[in-house]
């Protein structure tokens, strides 16, 4: 799934990654929500880096967008799989 995402610029594509990566993880699919919860921080940081607003409600929206990438990316843990001893 990851490899169909191209780049992403705006911030409604950026707030969609972490939907998805939430999604992903309700459904079970740990390591793909993952996958789409770090590709969620590196694009919202990467639009911090590059668009600078005066609007006082988009930098908002940008910067919960950016906690929320963050702590999502925090708690999507992949629990590794352990070979049980039988």
């Amino acid at each position: 799934m990851l490899q169909t995402v191209q780049q992403i610029d705006g911030l409604p594509d950026i707030q969609a990654l972490g939907m998805l990566s939430l999604y992903l993880l309700r459904c079970g699919r740990e390591v793909e929500s993952k996958q789409l919860a770090e590709k969620f921080v590196a694009s919202i940081q990467d639009l911090c880096r590059r668009v600078h607003s005066e609007d006082g409600e988009y930098i908002r929206a940008r910067k919960i967008t950016y906690c929320g990438a963050v702590t999502l990316s925090r708690y999507v843990v992949v629990q590794p799989i352990v070979a049980s001893l039988v």
